[in-house]
């Protein structure tokens, strides 16, 4: 408690996503660090807040993503099945297998994204007042936030758009699609990008088929659909593919084959682009890392090291403190702190 003390009376910011009580415990409240430090900036990250029913409940990463409905938008239609439904096993483990796809990557960084851009503000507002605050998140209301479309309901409004029980896509003009070798991703979203789809595909026949004359009528006939452009596609590998519609303006893309960590990895233009770069890390040797995600033109990023290892900093923050090198051994011995850890 006394470093951290020590610490809060030099700080910026202090945040945590502990559970109500624990800041009193560890001594380590708003009222604690704006005694300290007046200027201070302090933010509770919460799970669902700091006050309600569900305050107290430990929130982890699929938690916020099941409430704010991402799971269950990318389990596919007809996922889950009816509670009373009489399932086979296969259909047991069809299902289970679609939820476990959809246990998607967003509620974490969704709510990080809110912690950062909270922050953010509250510097501004102390750089033009010169007052610090209590600022509060939730991972529960971020995620809503950020799926709001669903969030927000409305009499009239139209049900939200579900993948196909295979996750191939929404519907016949946003999926993927086998090609003679490989696959392609269609995006054709409005009237004018399916004339043009049509033009590029030659399949004039389609303009004029009633079925497909708005964009109403081919969701209503939209198996009808899928089955002619899967026949369509198979004429021609991805690649000709997504030359021949990009080229028209219809967004199409050949479908890497394997997974994003793989093109991340072996991609050359990921690394033209610096999105990815290698460090050399003190235990694990060379690795590649995400680069900067946000280049500025008159403040370049600095070059990013490998991943920080737990108590990689605990002795030169100490010592900026005025610990010596034999009281920061004594507490690291003590188990107060912990230096130069492990990933």
């Amino acid at each position: 408690q006394r470093i951290a003390r020590e610490l809060i009376k030099r700080a910026d910011i202090v945040a945590h996503n502990f559970r109500p009580g624990v800041p009193e415990r560890l001594g380590i409240t708003y009222e604690t660090a704006r005694a300290l430090n007046p200027g201070i900036i302090y933010l509770y990250g919460a799970g669902y807040g700091s006050t309600g029913p569900y305050s107290h409940r430990s929130v982890m990463h699929p938690i916020p993503g099941a409430v704010a409905g991402g799971a269950l938008y990318q389990a596919g239609r007809g996922t889950p099945s009816a509670p009373d439904a009489e399932l086979t096993y296969e259909e047991v483990r069809r299902i289970a297998q679609a939820l476990s796809i959809a246990n998607e990557g967003n509620p974490d960084v969704t709510s990080a994204m809110v912690v950062a851009s909270s922050l953010l503000m509250a510097l501004y507002v102390r750089k033009k007042t010169g007052k610090g605050q209590y600022l509060e998140t939730s991972m529960i209301c971020s995620n809503l936030y950020a799926n709001a479309d669903d969030f927000i309901q409305y009499q009239g409004k139209p049900p939200r758009l579900l993948p196909d029980a295979q996750l191939n896509g929404l519907h016949a003009l946003y999926r993927i699609y086998p090609a003679k070798e490989g696959w392609v991703f269609l995006a054709c979203i409005n009237d004018e990008e399916w004339r043009a789809l049509c033009q590029s595909l030659r399949r004039a026949d389609l303009l004029q088929d009633p079925r497909f004359a708005t964009s109403e009528t081919r969701l209503e006939h939209d198996d009808d659909l899928v089955r002619l452009l899967t026949s369509t596609f198979k004429a021609h590998p991805a690649g000709e593919w997504q030359e021949m519609l990009t080229r028209q303006s219809v967004a199409c893309v050949e479908v890497y084959p394997r997974d994003f960590s793989d093109f991340a990895n072996t991609s050359t233009a990921m690394r033209q682009h610096g999105l990815m770069l290698e460090v050399e890390h003190p235990s694990v040797g060379e690795y590649l890392r995400y680069g900067p995600l946000i280049d500025f033109s008159d403040s370049p990023s600095p070059c990013l090291g490998p991943v920080t290892c737990v108590g990689e900093h605990t002795e030169s923050v100490l010592r900026e403190l005025g610990y010596s090198s034999g009281q920061v051994r004594d507490l690291e011995e003590a188990k107060v702190v912990v230096c130069n850890g492990e990933v």
